[in-house]
């Protein structure tokens, strides 16, 4: 298996991991009954339920233990779940693969015994573990008992993780529902100026000011669409990229007001929204999380109101931080639900009766607000409604040095382009030409890669997509490598690959884009060394 493939797996079970909401959560007497009872029936003062997070070990509930997290690299927890296989060390100071761990050396730990805990089969999340800081032998009810309760928890996380992706069912629904009607409200003026600019004879002002407009309609789906792609890669749970913009948190509510618009006169309930933000109210917190927060506490307030009603949406700048108000005037909530509103797994939605509710949603957005450093606030009458409240802290900016040039880039490039959509294969071949690089354009991965064999070296770049059949961009990218390893290659792709790793010669060009972009990463793309 090739290192870029063996990432791909590795990014799968981390978003199972994170799709499970248990990474930083509070304790849970669910999890910590289970470990206390672990360690008393195998006679270890140490017990835990350890989560193998991208570069540590969470540990989501334990006992005897004084920390909650470790280094991952090297542990025993790693093991278990990279290999999937219960992992027994009766004497860790003999260990030479653990004797050198922190844990070992640094905590006293000798014996060790871990069972994975899958969320699906091939899917382990973490290890159910104990500990023990003399060596230890390994008795027959010892592996019952981890087997049994590790059976026990990966069952109960199982079930955890349908609920959280009903809710993101429920909300991306709707959402999605809104976003194609948003498409198709701006394709079809786009549409009909295109046809109006074919037909020429139409005054030069005209043309510019149509042009203009196709401009902003183009970034209009492209915003939607990439709100989309972010409900569906869930990268609230991704750590952020480099240089990722701040996002404005009027911009957030809106587009999410537009996306549920339907949804909402279908069920009579009347939006109105208030903003009072001004022109600087970008927020610190990545556009999909915010989108996340706003639409969550919105179609909860849907849900509350299902005869229909009137909701109020208020976003204000107060000092250093930024307000985001939602008051509803559906059923309301007691003062008990109201204190519970935000514990997982709670809901006031009746199961049954329509979309019941997976008392997830708000677990997450208050995740996430706390995760940014903000608040969020409940209050609520029985019979009356609901008002929630987010504070974010806004974003403090500092004086930027910005550049309008255009960086320069290699010229009479021979440039290979590999993509099975003859409209995107052809279009880059144009703006390639015109940049003056020479291009080969070929639609069939396979035909692509026997034509380079014959001849490595007349290729100066590689443009590969990621999403072709039978090879894909990445597996082509790793076949080319193979003939000629220092060649600079380019994943040209919608996906998200800000998780993977690519090697040192090949760079992401993320679709759609524009000349500049396509310029500057090949200038990228040619300088790595």
């Amino acid at each position: 298996m090739s290192i870029i493939s063996s990432q791909l797996r590795e990014e799968d079970r981390l978003l199972t991991l994170q799709q499970t909401g248990l990474l930083d959560s509070n304790a849970e007497s669910i999890f910590d009954e289970q470990t206390k009872l672990l360690a008393d029936v195998c006679g270890c003062p140490m017990a835990a339920l350890s989560l193998v997070d991208r570069d540590r070990l969470y540990l989501k509930s334990k006992t005897g233990l004084n920390f909650c997290e470790l280094d991952r690299e090297g542990s025993f927890c790693e093991k278990v779940v990279m290999s999937g296989a219960s992992v027994l060390v009766p004497d860790a100071t003999k260990d030479p693969e653990f004797c050198n761990t922190a844990l070992v050396k640094d905590s006293g730990v000798c014996f060790y015994a871990g069972v994975p805990v899958e969320v699906f089969p091939g899917c382990a999340i973490g290890s159910l573990c104990v500990f023990g800081t003399e060596p230890c032998e390994i008795t027959p009810l010892m592996m019952e008992t981890l087997e049994s309760l590790a059976s026990q928890v990966a069952h109960v996380i199982a079930l955890r993780r349908q609920l959280m992706l009903k809710g993101r069912i429920h909300t991306e629904a709707l959402m999605t529902a809104g976003a194609m009607h948003e498409i198709k409200n701006t394709l079809t003026p786009a549409m009909g100026y295109l046809d109006l600019l074919a037909e020429g004879g139409t005054q030069a002002a005209n043309t510019t000011e149509r042009c203009e407009w196709l401009e902003r309609a183009s970034q209009a789906v492209i915003q939607t669409v990439e709100m989309l792609r972010d409900m569906h890669l869930s990268k609230h749970a991704l750590p952020p990229c480099e240089g990722a913009a701040d996002q404005c948190m009027g911009e957030v509510v809106s587009g999410v007001i537009r996306q549920i618009g339907s949804a909402a006169a279908a069920t009579g309930v009347n939006i109105r929204w208030y903003d009072r933000s001004g022109d600087d109210s970008q927020v610190d917190c990545m556009g999909n999380e915010l989108r996340q927060i706003v639409s969550n506490i919105i179609l909860n307030g849907m849900d509350a109101m299902p005869d229909g009603g009137t909701m109020d949406i208020s976003t204000q700048r107060n000092g250093d931080c930024f307000a985001l108000t939602v008051t509803d005037n559906g059923k309301g909530m007691t003062p008990c639900e109201a204190r519970l509103c935000f514990d997982p797994l709670f809901s006031t939605k009746q199961v049954g009766a329509g979309y019941g509710g997976s008392g997830i949603g708000l677990t997450i957005v208050k995740q996430i607000v706390c995760d940014h450093g903000g608040s969020i606030h409940v209050e609520s009458e029985l019979g009356v409604g609901t008002t929630m409240r987010v504070e974010l802290p806004c974003v403090k900016h500092t004086d930027a040095v910005k550049s309008n040039g255009t960086p320069p880039t290699g010229q009479g490039l021979r440039v290979l382009v590999v993509d099975d959509q003859p409209m995107v294969l052809k279009t880059m071949g144009a703006v390639l030409s015109s940049l003056g690089h020479s291009v080969a354009l070929y639609a069939d991965p396979e035909e692509a890669y026997r034509v380079f064999a014959s001849g490595p070296a007349a290729v100066d770049l590689a443009i590969v997509d990621l999403e072709m059949t039978p090879v894909n961009g990445l597996q082509l990218a790793d076949k080319l490598h193979s003939l000629r390893e220092e060649l600079p290659v380019i994943i040209a792709t919608g996906e998200c690959l800000n998780t993977i790793e690519l090697p040192r010669q090949t760079r992401h060009l993320d679709k759609p884009f524009r000349v500049a972009q396509l310029r500057e990463t090949l200038k990228l793309a040619m300088s790595c060394d």
